[in-house]
């Protein structure tokens, strides 16, 4: 009967280790579940195989990066060494410096101070300064216009010292031609020459009017004194701007004003001194800038409506 039991009972079914098996087999069916999607392998497969074929080329072309950078390296290293620049070096070499034709001792002074060369209104007083010590009864219109090369310890002096002995030797190079007129005439005309145009083929014959006019008395007729006058150079001019009795009133004032009205190129100071050979006493500039000269005041008015 023992036996019999045993038998019985090692026949019996075994529910719980079919279990555990059949989990076993879905665990090691998903193991082998592949991760990637067989689009996936290809095409990293794809990836793989191009890289093998071009990374030659690939490492070729880092190699000539790497190489024309050191290349450069080098060849800048060769270049401070050939021409060595210190930092104390660098600190004294000169700096450049252009005016413009027409620019006033203002004008150059808020300039300076912009690009922080020096503090706004130490030109102007280091020009008023150097032209008592020179003797000159002005400064404006004796600066003449060009680039310059300015000491950095102290470059409003060195601007000023620089553009006065450049005028004065424009005028020095041609001192038979100043017949009647003082250098301070000529400065003073060259100024408003240069305020007059943009073209260098005009000069001579502004000049030539204004030397004219100055001969008969007459008024200058420029209104680039009044405006020099009243500090704008921009608005249209109205009538009260020509109520000053003062010399800059040239549209009422016959001879020269007292000063200059700006900085006037080497060009305008020989066109000053060398005007053009003419009897004209009138002249304007249409809207393309083309000066047009009468002899009359009559012609001067068919001249403003046949050429606007």
């Amino acid at each position: 009967m023992e036996q019999k039991k045993r038998k019985d009972s090692s026949n019996k079914p075994k529910a719980l280790p079919h279990k555990a098996a059949s989990s076993k087999r879905k665990s090691k069916a998903a193991a082998c579940k592949p991760i990637f999607s067989t689009r996936a392998i290809k095409v990293i497969d794809s990836c793989l195989a191009f890289g093998r074929k071009y990374y030659l080329q690939a490492i070729c072309a880092v190699l000539l990066a790497f190489l024309i950078v050191m290349t450069i390296l080098i060849i800048g290293n060769f270049n401070a060494y050939a021409n060595p620049v210190t930092a104390s070096e660098a600190q004294v070499q000169p700096l450049s410096f252009t005016v413009f034709g027409g620019e006033t001792v203002k004008d150059l002074d808020e300039r300076l101070a912009m690009r922080s060369m020096i503090k706004k209104g130490q030109f102007i007083s280091t020009v008023k300064d150097y032209a008592k010590e020179m003797g000159l009864a002005f400064y404006e219109g004796w600066l003449q216009a060009g680039t310059y090369a300015l000491d950095r310890e102290n470059p409003a002096r060195s601007l000023a010292s620089q553009m006065l002995a450049a005028t004065c030797q424009t005028l020095s190079d041609r001192s038979e031609e100043l017949g009647s007129f003082s250098p301070q005439d000529i400065v003073i005309i060259a100024s408003m020459i240069e305020r007059e145009t943009d073209n260098d083929e005009d000069l001579a014959l502004i000049s030539s009017v204004i030397h004219n006019r100055l001969e008969l008395g007459m008024p200058l007729g420029i209104d680039a004194t009044t405006r020099y006058e009243i500090d704008d150079w921009q608005r249209p001019l109205e009538s009260r701007d020509f109520e000053s009795s003062s010399s800059f009133n040239t549209r009422r004032l016959p001879g020269l004003p007292e000063t200059g009205i700006g900085c006037p190129a080497a060009s305008a100071i020989i066109a000053a001194l060398e005007p053009a050979d003419t009897d004209y006493l009138y002249y304007r500039h249409d809207k393309y800038k083309v000066i047009h000269l009468s002899r009359t005041y009559e012609e001067h008015l068919a001249s403003i409506m046949e050429h606007p």
